[in-house]
């Protein structure tokens, strides 16, 4: 969580940090295992098709280990960050006060591995979603608690 520690404020801890689920790698890894299945398959394939589906597969491997590495979530005593992106970075930060509200969404494989998206309201309006984060309703408990902690220390 390189980012989240580097940009935080003066007196703020954090409370929490998550990453995107290892489900990114898995998906760009089967495309992998798919181009291995026709490379034994052989015979019929032409040379021109196997390498177009090798390179293919290859980005896409390589673009799912740039997402999971490149992308942080954390919370913080004072907000919440999120962080995508290796070349072209892309950060939302948001005050925990200014939180309207955290919606999940989860596909039934979200459900069975524990990954999902969260979509974070601000009261100015702001509406952003980031996919694929390991433990979404833990996250949204954690960034609800500290809410709630925050206002009864006021």
């Amino acid at each position: 969580m390189n980012y989240i520690n580097k940009t935080l404020l003066p007196d703020e801890k954090v409370i929490y940090c998550s990453h995107p689920h290892w489900i990114i790698i898995f998906r760009s890894l089967m495309g992998l295992i798919l181009i291995a299945g026709f490379l034994m398959i052989g015979g019929w394939l032409t040379l021109l098709l196997i390498s177009l589906f090798s390179l293919l597969g290859l980005a896409t491997c390589l673009s799912g280990l740039i997402v999971y590495y490149s992308s942080e979530f954390g919370i913080t005593d004072k907000r919440v960050i999120m962080k995508s992106g290796l070349i072209t970075r892309y950060a939302y930060e948001n005050s925990l006060d200014r939180i309207e509200g955290i919606e999940i969404s989860q596909s039934i494989m979200g459900r069975i591995f524990d990954y999902g998206s969260i979509r974070i309201r601000g009261v100015s309006g702001t509406n952003e979603l980031f996919s694929a984060v390991c433990h979404p309703f833990r996250f949204r408990y954690k960034v609800l608690d500290e809410i709630e902690r925050q206002k009864k220390t006021k």
